[in-house]
């Protein structure tokens, strides 16, 4: 008998200790221009916390997208942006669109008045700056 209970205490001690062998991670996270912004040490099975992104003056955040030079346990994250455009409107003296240009943030449209009819008028500028 206490051969037997010898054999499942050993068998037991087996089974615990086998269990408790987990893979740890080191995952990097990058801003914009490749600078480590936090670096997290997780183990195999928990949940990996994203950090908030750093804000980038002209830029929207889209995610975070694992690098691809990632390796098994060394785990890399970069914050991908997408550059704000904006839509710029020019209207004529009867309120008709003249044109209409795509502007990337920090950008200048460029002046259309060339394209304007003015049909014995004078041209003295437009009612808002349209420069960056």
């Amino acid at each position: 008998m206490r051969k037997i209970n010898l054999l499942i205490i050993c068998l037991m001690l087996f089974l615990i200790t086998s269990c408790t062998t987990t893979t740890s991670y080191k995952v990097t996270f990058k801003d914009i221009d490749g600078n480590i912004i936090e670096t997290k040490n997780i183990n195999s099975g928990e949940s990996l916390n994203f950090p908030a992104p750093p804000k980038v003056e002209g830029y929207k955040f889209i995610i975070w997208e694992k690098d691809s030079s990632s390796t098994s346990n060394n785990i890399m994250y970069n914050a991908t942006y997408e550059r704000l455009m904006f839509k710029v409107v020019f209207y004529d003296l009867n309120n008709e669109v003249l044109e209409t240009q795509e502007v990337y943030y920090g950008e200048t449209a460029k002046d259309p008045s060339d394209k304007l009819e003015l049909n014995n008028y004078l041209f003295l500028g437009w009612d808002k700056d349209f420069t960056s």
